[in-house]
């Protein structure tokens, strides 16, 4: 890349209202893209994206939430333009790269006193257009769009209180994605759980996390299969 530009516009509302105890959320954003890079013709796109989500309670302390909204994404400059060498291998970018665009829903339940806390969320997100990297040739990768794919996943956190000093969080995600013939997509993150425990003094407070993080055997052209491993963190 040398002299490669990229001007995004947008204008966007939200509104969130309340009928009785539900809150209702409401948005729309409008957005302008337009990528150049010397020696290609300028690209230039615009997109509506919305939402609608509300949250209700059941009691004092549950929760109940849904989501639904549309998403894009533009490709960016260096999956359009870039070509050269990473630490992946060649690219070679693709100019004709149309907008991702998608689809999700999302339901999740939240519980919360004084002492503990917890969450707990599903998703499923309908991808067209997916941005993909693949493998042209042995070492050689170039990015295209899918026809469709498919992402869902569920997510859990956790956190109790233990007494002033001492709290206990847990928490994990599974995911999953696939094209319509069932391939596995590409940038899908292995799953994992974690533990961490968070200790407050006076004056500082620490805190150490362990996780995790499994094998990912189902991978996406261009990927490579990763080992399951342990990762700690102070």
């Amino acid at each position: 890349l040398d002299g490669a530009t990229e001007r995004e516009l947008a204008a966007f509302a939200s509104l969130n209202s309340y009928w009785g105890d539900t809150k209702w959320q409401f948005g729309a954003r409008l957005i302008n893209n337009r990528q150049n890079n010397p020696g290609f013709v300028a690209t230039e796109d615009d997109a509506v994206t919305g939402f609608v989500g509300f949250s209700t309670p059941f009691n004092p302390n549950w929760l109940l939430t849904a989501n639904l909204g549309t998403g894009i994404r533009f490709a960016t400059v260096s999956e359009r333009y870039f070509v050269g060498t990473t630490g992946r291998g060649e690219v070679i970018g693709n100019p004709d790269l149309q907008t991702e665009r998608s689809v999700s829903v999302d339901f999740g339940v939240r519980y919360g006193d004084e002492a503990k806390q917890f969450a707990f969320n599903l998703y499923r997100q309908k991808v067209s257009d997916y941005i993909e990297r693949i493998e042209v040739s042995p070492g050689v990768l170039t990015y295209n769009n899918l026809t469709n794919g498919l992402i869902y996943g569920a997510e859990f956190d956790a956190n109790f209180v233990l007494n002033d000093q001492w709290q206990l969080g847990l928490g994990g995600m599974w995911v999953k994605g696939q094209d319509d013939e069932d391939n596995t997509l590409s940038d899908i993150p292995a799953n994992r759980i974690q533990t961490r425990i968070r200790y407050f003094a006076d004056d500082w407070s620490i805190d150490g996390a362990l996780q995790y993080r499994f094998s990912k055997s189902s991978v996406g052209s261009g990927e490579r299969q990763t080992p399951a491993a342990w990762v700690g963190e102070v």
